[in-house]
């Protein structure tokens, strides 16, 4: 059975979108916690317990995923501004839960907490020389 033009032109174009995506989701070497393990890292990361799952942006490393990013995602119109801060903490997992490692806006290098380059890169965390 052969396949006409247009439907293998459609399946072609398909594949390649489905490359892209994926290639794309790779590169961006995080992925967003939800859940409980999303409360847990932000516990960890010294939010109060009453802080709204939504009020912060949770990443994970891909590269490792013992570590993790936290970072306000509200707006200052929104319920979360009683809950807005500036920066970003890092946590780690080890013996079974997550742990508070660091936290700040601006970073001299090296960063704080033996945090792998991979896993740097991955959570967009930059430092400044001097």
């Amino acid at each position: 059975m052969t396949v006409p033009h247009r439907i293998r032109a459609l399946l072609t174009l398909l594949v390649a979108a489905a490359v892209v995506i994926v290639a794309t989701g790779s590169a961006l070497g995080r992925v967003g916690a939800h859940g409980a393990q999303k409360r847990a890292i932000m516990n960890a990361a010294g939010l109060r317990p009453a802080t709204p799952l939504g009020c912060y942006d949770v990443d994970i490393s891909t590269a490792n995923r013992a570590w993790a990013a936290t970072h306000y995602a509200g707006s200052e119109h929104n319920p979360c501004l009683r809950y807005a801060a500036d920066g970003v903490s890092i946590t780690h997992y080890a013996r079974g839960r997550w742990h508070f490692v660091t936290a700040g806006s601006a970073f001299s290098c090296p960063i704080p907490g033996h945090i792998p380059a991979a896993v740097q890169h991955d959570l967009r965390l930059f430092c400044h020389r001097g």
